[in-house]
C-alpha cells in the first residue's frame, strides 16, 4: 500500500458540523390489509382454480418485513385454494446455485418456515424465444411449469440502469426469474441498453407464460414501507413507470447540490448492490454523473467495507481513494465475479494505509482549506450527513436540512483513525 505520510503529513483536517436531512414520509399504516388489498385487484374471484400452483417471485436485497409480506400472500394464495411457492428470482446472485440462492432468501429471512410455503429452487432454465432486438430469452424451468407466475418486488431507482423501467417488477421477470442464462443475456449489451432490453424480455415473459402480474412495494428513505401496489399483468408497464417516478421523490439522498469531496464511512452489497449507490453519491458504474441524481462531487474517499457484505467490494471503481483497510477485506473472487456478470471492469481506487493518509489525499486534491466537503456513514444511512464550514449557507437555506452540532472532528484521539460518525 502507499505510504505517503511525508507528502501528506502538513495537511489540516478541518472540523465539521453535524446536518439532519427531513425526508418525506408516507407510510404504510397496516401491511396486511393493504397487501390483501392489492392481491385482490390482481387475483379478483374467480381468476385461480384450487389447487393452482403458483410461482412467487422472492430475491431482492434490502426489502423491509419482506419474510411477513410473502407470509401474508402465501396464506392469501392458500385461503382461495391454491398451492403456491417460492421461486428465487434473482439471476445468477447467490453463486448461481440453487443452495446460494436458498442461503440468500434465509439471508432475508425467507425460509419455508418462516413464510409457510416450499422453496423450489433450480438453476435450470427454458428458452421462451428473443426479443425483437436479438436477446435470447431465458426463464427458470420451475416457474415456467407453474400455473401462474406472481411478480413481487421493490420498485426503485436501479443503481446501474437508467430508464422507464429499473429495480421493479419488470426486472423480477426478465433477469431475475432468467437465472444465470437470462441475467446474462440481459446484460449482454452492457448496462446503458439494459434500461430499453428489461421491458422487451418482459413482454416475452408475459405472452408466453400465464403471468398473474405484480405486487409493486414502495419504500421511503427511512427504509419503511410506503406503500403496495397490485398490478394486473396488463399495467405492469404503464403502472411501473408511475411508481419508479414516485420511488424516485421518496429515496434517501444527499441535499446538498454539490461537494468537492465526498468521505463515506463504508460500503458494502448489504448497503447497496453497487456498494455506494450511484443514486446519492451522484457518480455512476464508469465515472460519469448518474443520470437522475441530485448531488455531484468531484472526489470520493471511502474507508472500510462492511462485514456484511462477505469480501464483495463490488463499486470501490467508483471511489478515487481508500484505505489499505478495506482492501484487506476484499474478497476479489466474489468481487470480480459480480464484476464480470454485470460487464463492469472493476478498477481499484488509490490505496492508502490509514485513515489520515486517505483523508488528507482527499483534501489535497479537493483543494485542502477551500474544500467542500461531504461525510456520510454510507450511501444508505441519511438522515445525518455532515458537512464543513463552507457549505452551511446552504444547510441554513435548505428547510430540509437542519444544523444540530457544530465542531465535530473528523479523526480520533488516535491520530490515524476516522472519529465515529455521529448520529445526534
Amino acid at each position: 500500500m502507499a505510504d505517503l505520510s511525508y507528502l501528506l503529513k502538513n495537511i489540516q483536517v478541518p472540523e465539521m458540523h453535524l446536518v439532519k436531512q427531513t425526508f418525506p414520509r408516507p407510510r404504510t399504516e397496516n401491511l396486511e390489509e393493504e397487501l390483501i388489498e392489492a392481491l385482490n385487484r390482481v387475483i379478483p374471484p374467480g381468476k385461480i382454480f384450487p389447487g393452482s400452483r403458483i410461482a412467487v417471485t422472492a430475491g431482492s436485497r434490502g426489502i423491509t418485513s419482506i419474510a411477513e409480506i410473502h407470509w401474508v400472500i402465501a396464506g392469501y394464495l392458500k385461503q382461495n385454494g391454491a398451492d403456491p411457492f417460492i421461486v428465487p428470482a434473482m439471476g445468477s446472485h447467490g453463486g448461481g446455485t440453487p443452495e446460494g440462492q436458498r442461503d440468500t432468501l434465509a439471508s432475508l429471512g425467507i425460509t419455508e418456515e418462516t413464510v409457510n410455503v416450499p422453496i423450489r429452487a433450480s438453476m435450470e432454465v427454458i428458452r421462451l424465444g428473443q426479443t425483437p432486438c436479438g436477446i435470447p430469452v431465458w426463464i427458470d424451468a420451475v416457474a415456467a411449469g407453474a400455473d401462474w407466475i406472481l411478480a413481487v418486488n421493490r420498485i426503485k431507482p436501479h443503481t446501474d440502469v437508467t430508464g422507464p423501467f429499473e429495480s421493479g417488477l419488470t426486472k423480477m421477470l426478465s433477469v431475475g426469474l432468467g437465472n444465470l442464462e437470462g441475467a446474462a443475456a440481459c446484460h449482454s449489451r452492457g448496462l446503458g441498453k439494459m434500461g430499453h432490453i428489461l421491458p422487451e424480455v418482459r413482454d416475452i415473459v408475459i405472452s408466453r407464460l400465464p403471468v398473474l402480474g405484480g405486487i409493486g412495494i414502495l419504500e421511503n428513505a427511512y427504509g419503511e414501507t410506503a406503500g403496495i401496489y397490485g398490478l394486473k399483468t396488463g399495467e405492469i408497464d404503464s403502472g411501473e413507470r408511475i411508481l419508479l417516478e414516485q420511488a424516485r421523490r421518496l429515496i434517501g439522498r444527499i441535499l446538498i447540490s454539490e461537494s468537492d469531496l465526498l468521505l463515506v464511512d463504508r460500503m458494502g452489497k448489504d448497503v447497496s448492490g453497487a456498494g455506494m449507490d450511484p443514486n446519492v453519491t451522484g457518480r455512476a458504474w464508469d465515472g460519469s454523473h448518474k443520470a437522475g441524481a441530485t448531488f455531484s462531487t468531484e472526489w470520493i474517499v471511502v474507508f472500510d467495507l462492511t462485514e456484511a457484505s462477505g469480501g464483495n467490494a463490488s463499486g470501490i471503481g467508483t471511489a478515487d481513494i481508500t484505505t489499505s483497510r478495506l482492501l484487506s477485506k476484499t474478497d476479489f473472487t466474489v468481487t470480480y465475479a459480480n464484476a464480470i456478470t454485470s460487464r463492469i471492469a472493476e478498477r481499484l481506487p488509490m490505496v492508502f494505509d490509514n485513515d489520515f493518509q486517505a483523508l488528507a489525499a482527499g483534501l489535497f486534491l479537493a483543494g485542502e482549506k477551500e474544500a467542500r466537503i461531504v461525510r456520510i456513514k454510507d450511501s444508505l444511512d441519511l438522515e445525518h450527513i455532515m458537512v464543513s464550514e463552507n457549505l452551511c449557507n446552504e444547510v441554513q437555506a435548505n428547510p430540509d436540512l437542519d444544523l444540530v452540532r457544530r465542531n465535530v472532528p473528523l479523526l480520533s484521539d488516535i491520530k490515524y483513525e476516522l472519529a465515529p460518525f455521529l448520529d445526534r
